[in-house]
């Protein structure tokens, strides 16, 4: 029972660092369209990261 719940933790540690591993790159992935492209970004944990264009906020397409 010990090593069930052991591994059980061991695996939701694990997952819970692979997901904000995820959620630093894409923040970071965001930070460098902006350097790039001169342009304001902003990054939403819950909707990703936006592009000023034209005055209005705009999500970034990451396929481009």
């Amino acid at each position: 029972m010990k090593k069930i719940a052991a591994l059980t933790l061991f695996v939701l540690i694990i997952c819970g660092v692979l997901f904000v591993i995820g959620r630093v790159g894409a923040a970071i992935g965001c930070n460098d369209v902006s350097v790039q492209t001169e342009l304001p970004t902003k990054y939403s944990p819950l909707s990703g990261c936006y592009i000023k264009r034209d005055g209005q906020w705009e999500p970034l397409d990451w396929r481009l």
